[in-house]
């Protein structure tokens, strides 16, 4: 009620300017009421008095409980006994040894910390799960898969664990470069650049599928002239023609179609597709003469098209709002040679792109990427084109393409250098550009060693010969050996002229080892020499005498660099302490010391709450 309400003076006479000052009084006089009765409850006459009636309503609800059937229940003292409980739950903040604070729960004296604090500080989760009927409340370390071996390890076979690997998934893969088919990383520098270790774990990954899902391939034919009529295959236009030729390549002829397109033409040919397809790997043969590209027109499962084309005249990717165009270049092609792309990654790496061009960086792009056919297929420019499908595994050509990417830029001294600095956690140690890494030498050999297998092909083997190079110069000289108490050899993935010794990427350095001795070895007819043999042995000697350092009674150790530097430790996070266990589990296939397996086993105890005893 307004106060113009309450003083609605009009000129309807004395009579309403009378019930108008009654109703003043009434709201004053209920005003003062109301604060009276709040200034009594606060005397400590009123309080006295009020503990002594809820005490003494205390006693007799108890008495009344006291004087149930035991069988029985009294539903209405269950409720009050409820409410208790719910009044006793108080926030408590916990001071957690002066170095943090947070807010717990005080209940009956019984204090209770959240799971997130211990899932930040000691790496623990919980979850609700059924045990023998009965809901409990399970802790554990973070979820962190350690593999088990496939047999006994060898260059032939599957690398370790990489077919879980999705390394062009990677947040830190900006692209899969178009010209050379390998991914362009952004670990170290948003610009994005070639970083050795990520090509070779892209192509280990695809070879390790490669062979565990078979080489049986579906696929669509689109184009080719030893199987297909291309004149009714294509539709082509007054400005634009095309036929099919033998041309000769590296080997055998080769019938390809041959295709042209005058200059003054904006009409492209386009291939008749009756249907939609749902394979989304491409994979052809094209070779332009001049400028020239070939688009495929997409849809995605939220119903929206997309034009991904492969251009000479672009460099990079790019993508167009306006008209949805993603466009990769594929430099000059001016010779016959394969491309193979997937498309659905091509486009996601597009839009996630562009999307960071925004300043945005928050949620996923699959499900915007995720493709669910393949409608139409244009051609522009003058050329060859061999034949063009779509497949749904491609594992093959993204393997052998990685591999020759190491063949053609490994440099004088046998290595792969990376072209950027890295400046290691919490030191104040900085890698300058064109170092070396142990790990990448290692993963190349057994790349490469794989590549050699695979095709019979000599260039693959020469090039893992000339990788050992690094491992005979100290790291303080550019290369990756650091001796560690003066005796043992250890191969660094990080060479900083004082020592770290990081563990997983020594001991991946000492499977590529492995792997090229092997090689050697499966043709010594030919007189092939290699020193892998003997780096291998020295580098497995010093795994014997380090490992045992690495250990943290509850966890592993990154590296060394507490023991070598006198630095702060680092603690392997849950998925390199499972990285760990599984590389040792591998190793223990090829090494007859039982040292591995023991090790192994207690750092898997770890994983499961185990600690080292005490004394």
């Amino acid at each position: 009620m307004s106060i113009k309400s309450l003083c609605c003076f009009s000129l309807r006479g004395l009579a309403s300017h009378r019930q108008c000052i009654r109703r003043i009084l009434i709201f004053f006089m209920l005003f003062l009421l109301v604060y009276i009765i709040k200034w009594l409850s606060d005397t400590p006459i009123f309080k006295e008095n009020h503990q002594q009636q809820q005490a003494q309503h205390s006693k007799s609800s108890i008495q009344v409980q006291q004087r149930q059937d035991q069988n029985g229940a009294n539903p209405i003292q269950e409720e009050y006994n409820a409410n208790q409980c719910v009044n006793h739950h108080q926030s408590i903040k916990i001071n957690y040894f002066n170095r943090q604070t947070f807010q717990g729960k005080n209940f009956n004296g019984k204090v209770f910390i959240p799971v997130e604090f211990l899932s930040s500080q000691f790496g623990w989760v919980g979850e609700s799960q059924n045990l023998n009927g009965e809901k409990v409340w399970s802790i554990s370390k973070r979820k962190a898969r350690v593999v088990d071996p496939i047999g006994r390890y060898n260059y032939k076979g599957p690398f370790t664990w990489f077919n879980f690997y999705k390394v062009e998934k990677r947040e830190r893969v900006k692209y899969i470069d178009s010209v050379t088919g390998v991914p362009i990383s952004t670990q170290w520098s948003q610009k994005g650049y070639f970083y050795p270790t990520q090509i070779c774990q892209f192509a280990l990954s695809h070879f390790t599928r490669l062979l565990l899902n078979g080489t049986k391939i579906n696929q669509r034919i689109l184009s080719d002239c030893k199987s297909m009529d291309i004149v009714s295959t294509w539709k082509v236009h007054q400005t634009t023609s095309i036929q099919c030729i033998d041309a000769i390549v590296d080997g055998p002829n080769k019938r390809v179609m041959k295709f042209a397109q005058s200059r003054d033409s904006s009409k492209a040919m386009s291939l008749n597709m009756q249907s939609s397809f749902k394979r989304f790997i491409a994979r052809f043969e094209v070779q332009f003469k001049g400028s020239g590209s070939i688009s495929f027109l997409v849809t995605t499962k939220r119903q929206q098209q997309f034009t991904i084309r492969y251009s000479t005249a672009k460099v990079g990717v790019s993508f167009s709002e306006r008209s949805k165009t993603v466009i990769y270049g594929i430099g000059t092609r001016n010779v016959l040679s394969r491309i193979t792309r997937d498309l659905e990654i091509d486009l996601c790496k597009a839009l996630l792109l562009e999307r960071r061009r925004k300043g945005s960086r928050k949620g996923a792009l699959s499900k915007k990427a995720a493709l669910i056919s393949v409608d139409a297929v244009t051609l522009q420019g003058s050329g060859l084109l061999g034949k063009l499908s779509l497949v749904d595994s491609a594992d093959k050509d993204f393997f052998i393409d990685a591999a020759n990417w190491l063949v053609a830029n490994q440099d004088r001294s046998g290595g792969w250098p990376v072209s950027v600095s890295h400046k290691i956690n919490k030191l104040t140690l900085t890698l300058k550009p064109g170092w070396y890494s142990a790990m990448a030498q290692g993963q190349a050999m057994s790349t490469l060693t794989r590549a050699f297998h695979l095709t019979k092909e000599y260039k693959y083997l020469r090039t893992a010969l000339l990788a050992t190079k690094p491992f005979h110069i100290p790291a303080s000289e550019g290369g990756v050996l650091a001796t560690v108490f003066g005796t043992y050899k250890f191969y660094e993935e990080y060479p900083t002229k004082i020592p770290l010794l990081v563990l997983n990427g020594f001991i991946y350095s000492l499977f590529g080892l492995y792997d090229l001795k092997s090689a050697v070895e499966d043709v010594n007819a030919h007189n092939i020499t290699s020193d892998a043999a003997e780096l291998y042995r020295d580098g497995i000697r010093t795994l014997k005498n380090l490992l045992p350092l690495y250990d943290a009674g509850s966890d592993t150790f990154y590296d060394l660099r507490h023991v070598v530097i006198k630095a702060e430790p680092i603690i392997a996070r849950s998925t390199y302490h499972a990285l760990h266990i599984s590389q040792l589990l591998h190793i223990d296939t090829i090494e007859e010391d039982p040292l591995f397996a023991r090790i192994a086993k207690r750092w898997m105890e770890y994983m499961n709450g185990g600690r080292a005893n005490h004394n």
